[in-house]
């Protein structure tokens, strides 16, 4: 059986691929392994090299990486928690937006740390029916007029 150009051309461009990722994943994932050092004309020896302690993670600039993210952290413009329900006065003004689960084919909103969906009667304002849900705002009815909520997209 004889290969063809293409079926040669395939099987060298597949070992030429897995030669790079046996290369790229020894470098990334092996690490650089142990150093021997030799001296001219003669073979190292097989004494084993004394364990090497791990170094604690140091920046150059002497700060270590969890200082270093901490103070990353600190810099970053705190955001809205969708998770966290209202509290205090905000609550029993009215309802409040927390986030929106969009699907196109079912979207689904968190309001006053409920989850409610096209069609469904907020518990609390009570009176309060879910009609519309888009990907940036919710529209209700509380039984005389529409009350659009828009979510606040940084």
């Amino acid at each position: 059986m004889t290969l063809g150009k293409k079926e040669k051309i395939q099987i060298a461009v597949t070992f030429a691929s897995a030669v790079v990722l046996l290369v790229v994943f020894r470098h990334n994932f092996a690490g650089p392994g142990p150093k021997v050092e030799t001296v001219a004309g003669k073979t190292p020896s097989a004494a084993p090299a004394p364990a090497a302690q791990p170094a604690p993670l140091q920046r150059e600039d002497d700060m270590s990486v969890l200082e270093k993210l901490k103070e990353e952290a600190g810099r970053l413009k705190p955001g809205r928690d969708p998770f966290s329900r209202p509290a205090g006065p905000a609550a029993a003004q009215g309802p409040v937006l927390s986030g929106i689960v969009w699907d196109a084919r079912d979207p689904a909103a968190i309001i006053n740390g409920q989850v409610v969906r096209v069609g469904d009667d907020l518990e609390s304002p009570a009176g309060h029916k879910v009609l519309a849900i888009d990907k940036n705002r919710v529209i209700l009815n509380d039984g005389e007029r529409n009350i659009e909520l828009m979510l606040d997209v940084e």
